[in-house]
């Protein structure tokens, strides 16, 4: 049986809140979705795509008397968020959230006497470079890994409901540590955006005439350097250690490459992107398989 909640709160109506609101109306899976949003042109939108029913802009009153309560903000705010439900928030309800940083968000939300075992951590690898409730779709999560980070104070109950939920969306479900999810998209996700980001600035290095000439496979490549920069502010923050990390395994692999542009031998070139074709390659049929 789906899960059904009377009464949805997301707060934070942008493209992944929105999507999820229109994924669980799309689905029966929900009665009411109140919206809290930053401005209220965000929170018109939701209400014009139908992504919430009603609008308000406090998260204390969003949330009585919620079934759930999904948090749709940068990571940054996701905690604080969640400790001013502290004190009002259902004895049924559920909390979740879509963030792409876990470790800091869990073991501060775990502290918390009553929100605390009814938090369950949640990151949907979905979206875009796009921005706002506008871009929202109830499809989104169909086909996406979605990672679940428990706890040992989580509520079972609680996260084999957002398990459920997450798998009525479509998505495909994955339980992980907090530290193994940062550790996993710091190399997946966040090092490739920051990689992204600087091929896009290495074209300041060329004469203004000459920065516009780019092919489909530099835009395709640099896409998500398009992303929202207060989000990516706030991962880079939350995950700095592990980013660290990825970024000096990078580093490594291209002083190794620079060795191959020295030394100036085919093999070793051949070598490296053919091993690397078939890697990526591997991907496509682990996706496919899936």
């Amino acid at each position: 049986m789906n899960p059904f909640f009377d009464k949805v709160a997301i707060i934070g109506v942008g493209l992944l809140g929105g999507s999820v609101g229109l994924a669980l109306k799309a689905r029966g899976m929900c009665g009411k979705v109140v919206g809290v949003g930053r401005s209220q042109s965000s929170i018109e939108a939701g209400l014009r795509v139908g992504a919430i029913d009603e609008a308000t802009e406090e998260v204390v009153d969003a949330a009585k008397g919620a079934n759930l309560v999904v948090v749709s903000t940068p990571v940054g705010s996701v905690a604080g968020i969640i400790a001013e439900l502290e004190n009002s928030i259902e004895s049924d309800c559920i909390i979740t959230d879509v963030g792409s940083t876990k470790r800091s968000i869990v073991y501060e939300v775990e502290q918390l006497r009553r929100a605390g075992p009814r938090f369950v951590g949640s990151h949907p690898l979905a979206g875009s470079e796009r921005k706002g409730v506008q871009h929202a779709s109830a499809s989104l999560f169909e086909n996406a890994f979605v990672f679940v980070t428990l706890t040992p104070v989580t509520d079972r109950s609680a996260a084999n409901e957002i398990r459920e939920m997450w798998k009525q969306l479509g998505g495909k479900v994955v339980d992980l540590e907090p530290d193994a999810h940062d550790r996993i998209v710091a190399r997946t996700s966040h090092s490739p955006h920051i990689v992204a980001a600087l091929l896009v600035a290495g074209l300041r290095a060329l004469p203004e005439e000459y920065s516009k000439l780019v092919g489909k496979g530099f835009l395709d490549t640099t896409r998500i350097a398009s992303s929202d920069p207060e989000m990516w502010a706030d991962i880079c923050i939350s995950n700095a250690e592990e980013i660290k990390e990825a970024l000096a395994t990078l580093r490594d692999d291209l002083d190794e490459f620079e060795m191959y542009l020295n030394e100036g031998e085919y093999e070793k070139f051949f070598d490296f992107f053919n091993s690397i074709k078939r890697l990526r390659d591997s991907l496509n049929q682990k996706d496919s398989n899936a």
